[in-house]
């Protein structure tokens, strides 16, 4: 007698991913999970990372903390892209505000808080977090170097690249060549 495996339905992709992935935890706490598992992907790039332990993990959790603010005023909303634009360019101001309270220049540049909350928006979407469906057409795409390399190797995103100074993405810090790359990506 032959058994077949059973099969795996999408819910149990879903669960796999999000425990595995965005980390175990309540689902209460799927949105926090989301923005801890994008801070991951960032994180060796910030300059505060050479703060001593405490004070890092208290700017941590403070920009965690904004994210969930941010998330939490667009969550259910219905949103058209330049309302969107304008929430993610007041989330970005509050994310490098929370990551240095001291204004000394250790915090967040715009290129890092935008991953942060580029990734935050993807993991929300993608993990299916109620409330963040409507995000998917909206949200703006993660800047990196592996993303700058593929699409300047495709002729028809050499102008959204060239709106970006040279140098590295953690270091951008100019709101006007974001939002334009972001316009032309689009």
């Amino acid at each position: 007698n032959k058994t077949t495996p059973a099969s795996l339905e999408d819910n149990d992709w879903l669960t796999f991913f999000r425990d595995l992935y965005l980390g175990f935890g309540p689902s209460d706490e799927l949105a926090l999970r989301c923005v801890r598992r994008a801070y991951l992907d960032f994180n060796r790039t910030w300059r505060g990372a050479q703060d001593p332990a405490g004070r890092r993990l208290d700017r941590r959790t403070a920009v965690e903390a904004a994210i969930i603010v941010a998330l939490s005023k667009i969550a259910n909303a219905s949103l058209d892209q330049s309302e969107f634009d304008e929430w993610h360019r007041r989330a970005r101001l509050a994310v490098m505000r929370a990551s240095d309270p001291e204004g000394q220049e250790t915090g967040l540049t715009l290129g890092q808080a935008q991953k942060w909350i580029n990734m935050s928006v993807k993991y929300v979407v993608g993990g299916r977090v109620p409330g963040f469906a409507n995000l998917a057409s909206l949200a703006h795409v993660p800047i990196d170097r592996i993303l700058l390399a593929a699409l300047a190797q495709v002729p028809a995103f050499a102008p959204a690249v060239a709106l970006l100074p040279t140098g590295a993405w953690s270091k951008l810090t100019d709101d006007r060549a974001y939002d334009a790359f972001q316009r032309e990506i689009r």
